[in-house]
């Protein structure tokens, strides 16, 4: 210890390290939640965890499923492209307007 004045001072700080955290230079051991250990099968988490999987493959492996799926995904995919479209005319009645209002003379 070195004494100055009024105050004394230690050579390490491991006096002042807070409440609940490891002193300066010793190892802490992690701290494990919920999430980061795995299920086990006494655990309800692993059940549900299982039998939802097993319900989902069960339905992914079902034909009628299967198409119903497909006919959705379908379904989905031209609803967005006609999406798309609609916007894209938008665009450019939007682009001719600004043109014109830019350049009056050019009416056709």
């Amino acid at each position: 210890m070195h004494k100055t004045s009024d105050h004394t001072h230690t050579d390490t700080q491991a006096s002042e390290a807070p409440q609940g955290a490891a002193p300066f230079g010793t190892a802490q051991a992690p701290a494990y939640t919920q999430a980061s250990v795995p299920a086990t099968p006494q655990d309800g988490q692993f059940w549900k965890g299982a039998l939802i999987g097993v319900g989902v493959a069960l339905l992914i492996s079902n034909d009628t499923v299967q198409k119903s799926l497909m006919k959705g995904a379908s379904t989905l995919f031209s609803a967005a492209q006609a999406g798309v479209e609609e916007v894209k005319e938008k665009f450019e009645d939007i682009r001719a307007e600004r043109d014109q209002s830019a350049n009056p003379e050019a009416k056709k």
